[in-house]
């Protein structure tokens, strides 16, 4: 007798906490927050351990925007529970909701409380992407990234003295081999003309260009695509700061200094 009381006992049970279950949800629908958490209530009575209901009660939470409480309720279930998917799921949702809210947020006080830290405008993020196609880095500069904008005019700058080395070296030592094949001069009145006609010294230069290695200019060409990859980028990462930035203006409403 007693194996089929207790069966009985166990059915009218779940029926009960499925009648609880309904209740609370038809009041959460409806917003009747009280009711749903004394139906809740009743419940965690009867299954005291259940991950699910955590999961209800921060789905109670939530609907009321309490973002925090129902987030932590969602962590406890899942923590009880592994294999609550429902409750991982909402969990990483409103710690991502909850990342930018706070992070809007601290924008806003930062930016009420110091104007230099508000996103600029879009004059003066246009001042940061002309100042990135005159140099790389001088854009980033222009918007406080200086780091990133050190960086970008260091390498941009190295890149350049190398080319200018790689390009005009050549000429220098060009007149010096023609010079060095020609008789000396003995006529101490011509001592003072150069000892190289000014239309002769572009031709020397040309040819000993030309004449250069082949590493030489596997060198040259690369340096020029490695100067042109960096502006590239250093252009790209204005604008696309100066979209972030005034998007972000937008968002947090407060005017952004010119």
């Amino acid at each position: 007798m007693t194996e089929p009381s207790d069966g009985f006992e166990r059915e009218l049970l779940a029926q009960r906490m499925d009648r609880l279950r309904r209740d609370c949800g038809i009041h959460l629908r409806h917003e009747r927050f009280a009711a749903a958490e004394a139906a809740l209530a009743e419940l965690e009575q009867l299954a005291p351990d259940s991950a699910d209901l955590l999961e209800l009660r921060g789905d109670i939470l939530l609907a009321q925007g309490k973002n925090r409480e129902a987030r932590d309720c969602y962590d406890q279930a899942f923590k009880r529970d592994p294999t609550n998917v429902s409750a991982e799921r909402k969990y990483a949702t409103l710690v991502l909701n909850l990342s930018t809210v706070d992070r809007q947020r601290m924008l806003q006080q930062q930016a009420l409380e110091d104007p230099s830290k508000r996103p600029r405008s879009t004059k003066a993020q246009l001042r940061a992407t002309l100042w990135a196609l005159v140099f790389p880095g001088l854009g980033q500069i222009n918007n406080g990234d200086y780091t990133r904008g050190a960086v970008l005019f260091a390498g941009g700058a190295l890149l350049l003295i190398l080319l200018l080395y790689a390009v005009i070296a050549p000429f220098p030592e060009a007149i010096r081999e023609y010079q060095a094949s020609q008789p000396p001069i003995r006529n101490p009145r011509l001592r003072d003309e150069p000892a190289v006609p000014p239309s002769l010294q572009w031709e020397l230069y040309t040819q000993k260009l030309a004449a250069s290695p082949w590493y030489t200019w596997v060198g040259i060409v690369g340096g020029f695509l490695a100067l042109l990859a960096i502006h590239g980028y250093s252009v790209w990462e204005a604008v696309t700061t100066a979209r972030e930035e005034a998007a972000e203006a937008d968002e947090l409403g407060i005017e952004p200094p010119s």
